[in-house]
């Protein structure tokens, strides 16, 4: 990213948040306004955040309404399985009221718990009303705690200058950003009635009317968070999925030689995730917000883009299950880059990739529906834009999803899940090859015999390059 958009995303937060805060009666001074922009900036652009970053936080803000504003700004600022720190100059507002504990016994992880005193700080106290938690509680990991942890940040940072009807409001729509409820959860109504609860408890008073309308907001910002779930063009909905896959994996960017198995695990778990999600979990609908036109509209959306992001995964995973059965020949443990060849442009183009050697596909299917000619195209053309960590096409995808057909592939996908579950059991190194060499055999020797081929071939080539240099 370019210094003069960085720039211009830093200076569009400043403005955003000056202006929502002089929008909605907060009294804050210049100096106040630098000191809380800085508080979501310096959260926003850790080094690991890919999606959940300052421009996602303006996005999710948008330009409406000052307290959709001031949600969208302060909805992410803490993202554990991102960061294994947090800030400092956030945590200044969380460690007051947040302890960790390390568990007893080895091995085990960290846990969070609210203080003991936790109710003692009335605006701590309405916070922990919205979301439901209560003095000495053990919070639970990642779901739901990063948009506590945040929603306690926010408050405690804008408490100075903020009405406190307006603080209740923002700690309602950060919790409404929680998503995928499980469904039939209700949580509208949860919070609503959680809203008047601590309005009637903490002092952080709204009317019944203001308390509605506090969740119509939150829901509208909610939706908003969630948004590439019914883009239009899917292409950049996966964009947004392999961000997400570099946020939560970070093997993926700190090494140009991250390992087969670390990519495989990373797009096992995305596929596991996106897979089992069902579209009518992703948005929400509250009153007349959005219209039920609108509501059905993104639902239906949400439906196509992830049957499409099932078969594209289930696609990538069929291949690198089958890539890391191969590479157990030589390691437990080989690079991508050792298997594939080096990603750069430059190595392609001095035959040094994989692709390179890879033959125009012998089969060729027809795809049916909609879902399945936008899987097609994804697989052979590309995503949307490229990503640091991986191609934007998919040439070693594109011969097996030929080969295999859709019909096929929810039957390579079995074999795959089989191979993955009998290689995380295994208890040894030829265990392990041994379950690679079962995983390769359910395939056509033909379609083994391309990709070996072709992987033999770039050994070769980076062997007489080796022989040859100096």
């Amino acid at each position: 990213m370019s210094d003069s958009i960085i720039r211009q995303q830093h200076h569009q937060c400043r403005e955003k948040l000056s202006d929502a805060l002089s929008a909605l009666g907060g009294e804050a001074s210049d100096q106040q306004v630098d000191m809380l922009s800085e508080l979501v900036i310096q959260a926003m652009t850790g080094p690991y955040r890919l999606y959940h970053c300052l421009q996602h936080a303006l996005d999710v803000a948008g330009d409406e309404s000052p307290r959709e504003i001031l949600i969208g700004l302060f909805h992410d600022l803490v993202q554990q399985q991102i960061e294994p720190h947090m800030p400092i100059n956030l945590a200044e507002f969380v460690a007051p009221h947040v302890r960790e504990f390390l568990p007893a016994h080895l091995g085990g992880k960290p846990t969070l718990r609210l203080n003991a005193d936790f109710n003692d700080d009335p605006t701590a106290n309405m916070v922990g009303i919205i979301f439901g938690f209560s003095p000495g509680q053990e919070l639970p990991l990642l779901a739901q705690t990063n948009e506590f942890l945040s929603a306690l940040a926010a408050v405690k940072s804008l408490e100075p200058v903020l009405p406190k009807p307006e603080l209740l409001r923002l700690a309602a729509g950060i919790e409404a950003t929680i998503a995928f409820r499980r469904l039939g959860s209700q949580p509208n109504e949860q919070l609503l009635t959680r809203i008047g609860l601590a309005s009637e408890l903490s002092g952080f008073g709204l009317a019944a009317d203001a308390q509605r309308d506090c969740v119509r907001t939150a829901v509208k910002v909610a939706n908003r968070d969630v948004a590439g779930f019914a883009f239009d063009d899917i292409g950049a909905f996966l964009d947004d999925t392999w961000r997400l896959m570099g946020e939560t994996n970070h093997e993926l960017l700190l090494s140009t030689n991250y390992t087969v198995r670390g990519y495989r695990t990373a797009v096992q778990k995305m596929t596991g995730f996106l897979g089992s999600l069902d579209p009518r979990v992703v948005f929400r609908q509250f009153d007349d917000e959005p219209d039920s036109e609108s509501y059905q509209d993104l639902v239906t959306h949400a439906g196509l883009n992830l049957e499409v992001a099932r078969l594209y995964l289930g696609t990538k995973l069929v291949t690198i299950a089958f890539l890391e059965a191969l590479s157990l020949r030589v390691s437990t443990d080989a690079s991508v880059a050792m298997i594939m060849g080096d990603l750069s442009s430059e190595a392609r183009l001095a035959d040094l990739s994989l692709e390179r050697h890879l033959p125009k596909p012998y089969r060729r299917i027809e795809p049916v529906g909609a879902a399945q000619t936008t899987t097609l195209q994804l697989i052979e053309v590309g995503r949307a834009s490229v990503s640091d960590f991986d191609l934007r096409h998919s040439p070693l995808a594109t011969i097996f999803l030929h080969h295999l057909g859709f019909d096929g592939l929810d039957r390579a996908l079995s074999k795959s899940q089989e191979f993955l579950a009998n290689l995380a059991g295994a208890r040894s190194d030829s265990d392990r090859v041994r379950a690679g060499q079962e995983y390769i055999a359910s395939f056509d020797p033909e379609l083994s015999r391309i990709i070996t081929v072709a992987i033999q071939k770039v050994f070769e080539l980076r062997t007489k390059r080796f022989m040859t240099s100096g």
